[in-house]
């Protein structure tokens, strides 16, 4: 029997873990939807994203409504007085004008449309005659006109991209076909393969995520989600899904753990504090339980991304979470250039690479410290997404949180660094504590040179520099959302302690900004604090600096 039938997901929801599974669901239903009735989505809110580049009112409405979704698909599997709600609320996502959100408009198939085919599928033939005839043939026809139809018509450039956009569409595609329409997978089965084989391309031999925690969460769940789905239903478990290169992918979000819930912040990766969503690690350890180990994660809260049957099915089979410590280690992505080092009481986390990767931000050596749970020193993370954000080059960079002034990297003869490709680092040496690099390439007006020298000792992190050619001045600039005290000799950051051997009175200034999710941010989060450090030096051609965090 399928694992996510009806039957079994009923038995599980009797356990006593099941109970309680379904018990925080009902809790969570009651407190945000049922008082709130299902309305309409207005085209004065649609229009939004395209008069003031605002998407993200739109979305919150649109996502609740797969929110209110995956909460009633667990509630009705413990109780059929919530199959009407169910009902209701599939309706209402049928009737939609589109499941693409005005982001992406411009598209034939999305991020969004391609899961909502895959929920709206699982939903059907989860709960089989339970849902009444005319909705499902309803479902069915708008999946088939809106889904399938379209990509059996068309090319998309999702279909060879590395990024998560393969994994998450063709999930969606792919299981609207397994569940819906499984006479018609075969004829697409390859054109499937090679988009998750895509996906897969964009992760190095390491299993490097550029994306981000986040990203890789919800592109790689997805990823398991489809090929556990496909091998439950009785089909042979393809070789590419378990080659050594996925295992390094899996292992990737423990590498990139620099404390109890802090992360590598780079690219649109960067957050305060990140939990890997309860639901996304039991898609994932489904598939691989053998390798993929948990982190604390967070409650078992639903999303739109409508893994909760899997969390389901998932507390009944697999051990509570495991509490990871951290140990001491050092990791170094070749290709990526990434240098992270563990110590008992901190991490450190840098980067050399170049300013052209996907969600890029113009951090080229750029790093973090964490110590107690806390970013000493950090970038800012992902901002808000807007029409600008992802809009051209000039747009983007222009906005805080993509360019580099939100990142600890220098400010040469008052320029940030550029965007692109070819603004790029340099990696010169590299072993267990220590990575130099030149990051003079990564400015349009390059210095002769921009040497760093990043140094971990077992209380403390160095950062030299050696820089040659400055023209008028050169500002060593510092990130930290931990308030800054000056103090006699040096700066109070929280934990830690900067010293420096300039003798200039730093400049610190303040702002906040909004986050990429503002509705996701804990209590103090929201807007983010960011405070700037500068050390100016001004009318020297050659300079060097030290400065020392003391941890």
């Amino acid at each position: 029997m399928y694992t996510y039938s009806y039957k079994n997901l009923q038995e599980i929801a009797k356990t006593e873990k099941g109970k309680k599974y379904i018990d925080e669901f009902k809790k969570y239903y009651e407190e945000k939807f049922q008082d709130n009735p299902i309305t309409v989505l207005p085209f004065s809110m649609y229009k939004l994203f395209f008069t003031d580049g605002d998407r993200k009112t739109f979305e919150r409405a649109f996502f609740s409504r797969r929110e209110r979704l995956t909460i009633l698909q667990v509630l009705s599997i413990a109780d059929d007085k919530y199959i009407s709600e169910l009902e209701d609320i599939i309706s209402a996502i049928i009737d939609e004008y589109s499941w693409i959100v005005p982001a992406h408009a411009y598209l034939k198939l999305d991020l969004f449309s391609t899961e909502t085919a895959r929920m709206l599928a699982e939903t059907l033939f989860v709960f089989q005659d339970k849902i009444s005839e005319i909705l499902r043939e309803r479902v069915k026809e708008s999946v088939f006109r809106k889904v399938i139809e379209v990509y059996e018509n068309n090319a998309f450039w999702w279909d060879k991209t590395d990024c998560n956009w393969a994994a998450v569409c063709g999930c969606g595609v792919g299981l609207a076909y397994l569940y819906l329409f499984p006479e018609r997978f075969e004829n697409v089965k390859g054109r499937l393969f090679n988009t998750f084989k895509s996906f897969l391309s964009g992760f190095d031999e390491q299993g490097f995520c550029y994306e981000g925690v986040n990203y890789w969460q919800y592109g790689f769940s997805n990823f398991c989600v489809f090929f556990d789905a496909y091998e439950k239903l009785g089909n042979a478990r393809p070789d590419f899904i378990d080659s050594e290169k996925v295992k390094n992918v899996i292992h990737y979000v423990q590498n990139a753990r620099m404390s109890e819930d802090v992360y590598l912040p780079f690219a649109d990766g960067g957050y305060p504090t990140w939990q890997m969503n309860a639901n996304s690690a039991y898609a994932i350890k489904l598939l691989y339980s053998n390798e993929f180990k948990f982190n604390k994660m967070s409650k078992f809260l639903p999303s739109h991304v409508g893994l909760s049957l899997r969390g389901l099915y998932g507390v009944t089979v697999f051990d509570e979470q495991e509490n990871l410590s951290q140990k001491e280690e050092s990791i170094y992505y070749k290709k990526t250039q990434v240098f992270i080092r563990k110590r008992k009481n901190y991490s450190f986390a840098v980067q050399c690479g170049n300013n052209g990767i996907i969600h890029n931000h113009n951090d080229v050596g750029a790093f973090q410290i964490v110590k107690n749970n806390k970013r000493v020193i950090c970038d800012f993370g992902a901002g808000l997404y807007t029409k600008e954000y992802f809009g051209t080059d000039e747009q983007r960079y222009k906005i805080f949180a993509c360019n580099s002034l939100s990142h600890s990297v220098p400010i040469v003869d008052g320029e940030l660094q550029m965007y692109g490709e070819k603004y790029h680092g340099d990696v010169i040496s590299q072993n267990e504590n220590e990575i130099v690099m030149d990051i003079s390439k990564a400015y349009k007006n390059a210095p002769e040179s921009l040497t760093v020298c990043y140094r971990t000792e077992t209380d403390c992190v160095s950062v030299k520099y050696f820089v040659k050619g400055v023209k008028e001045s050169i500002d060593f600039h510092f990130v930290s959302d931990v308030e800054p005290i000056v103090e006699e000799n040096g700066i109070r950051l929280g934990d830690a302690f900067l010293s420096c051997d300039l003798e200039i009175k730093p400049e610190i200034s303040h702002r906040k900004e909004l986050p990429h999710n503002p509705s996701r941010s804990k209590e103090g989060e929201f807007p983010r604090d960011a405070y700037l450090i500068d050390f100016k030096v001004f009318g020297k051609s050659e300079v060097n600096a030290q400065f020392v965090f003391n941890l």
